[in-house]
């Protein structure tokens, strides 16, 4: 779900009797269960995710790891060694968008 049906489903709990010490606290999960839970980014490179690395991982495990680009780079390239069926262009297709929506500040 996005942010909007994490916010509906997050209410209601709250009209069933789930309560929250503050809105903030509310906000935060909301926002939370959106980014760790929700869609993925869109983008050139989404495809290539779902279709290949979902072979052998569930979401979490790229959605819980933030890499420059060279460490996505390299993390590919185990990846590649470990059978993943990646070729040139699904590769720096898939680097651009893993570095754009997954990145960790260098």
């Amino acid at each position: 779900m996005d942010k909007e049906g994490w916010t509906k489903t997050v209410n209601a709990m709250i009209e069933k009797g789930a309560k929250f010490a503050s809105d903030e606290d509310k906000d935060v999960l909301i926002e939370s269960l959106a980014r760790d839970y929700g869609p993925l980014p869109e983008g050139e490179g989404k495809e290539i995710l779902l279709k290949i690395c979902t072979i052998c991982h569930d979401l979490q495990k790229v959605r819980n790891r933030l890499f420059t680009p060279d460490g996505w780079k390299a993390v590919l390239e185990e990846m590649i060694l470990g059978g993943a069926p990646l070729n040139d262009d699904n590769f720096s297709v898939l680097l651009a968008y893993l570095s754009r929506n997954f990145r960790a500040e260098q």
